[in-house]
């Protein structure tokens, strides 16, 4: 019985990582076909207000983030989703007056969402306006 459910999580494991493997490789070609696209396809303004090196550092920076980054976050905020359902749910059938507890938890953790998505907006924008003159440079 041991042996059968170390195989089922084995196989079940790696059939995950193929198949999100996949499913991560189509969303980011999909996602640079378009961008590639959309910025190919661009009226002359667009080209005229913004200077080459914003939108080069822009896409390279949006590209590196979908090719590098995703995948592990998406993995990692996959399984805590997950891992937070499941505690959620033992703990209410040991105990469910912990889940006001867990109802608060989730609350305070949007409210710091939604409080932190300004301030990181800002601190993005200025990033990409002191790279831009170095990328247009090179």
């Amino acid at each position: 019985m041991f042996l059968a459910t170390t195989v089922v999580f084995i196989v079940l494991s790696l059939l995950r990582s193929i198949v999100f493997t996949v499913l991560v490789l189509n969303a980011t070609t999909n996602m640079h076909s378009q961008m590639a696209w959309k910025v190919l396809r661009s009226k002359i303004q667009f080209f005229d207000s913004n200077p080459i090196g914003r939108i080069t550092s822009r896409f390279t920076k949006d590209m590196m983030m979908l090719d590098v980054l995703f995948a592990g976050i998406t993995v990692f905020v996959t399984q805590g989703v997950l891992r937070s359902i499941i505690v959620a749910i033992t703990v209410s059938a040991t105990n469910p007056f912990l889940l006001v507890a867990c109802f608060l938890g989730a609350g305070y953790m949007y409210w710091i969402m939604k409080t932190a998505k300004r301030s990181m907006s800002d601190a993005q924008k200025m990033e990409q306006m002191y790279q831009a003159p170095i990328n247009s440079y090179l």
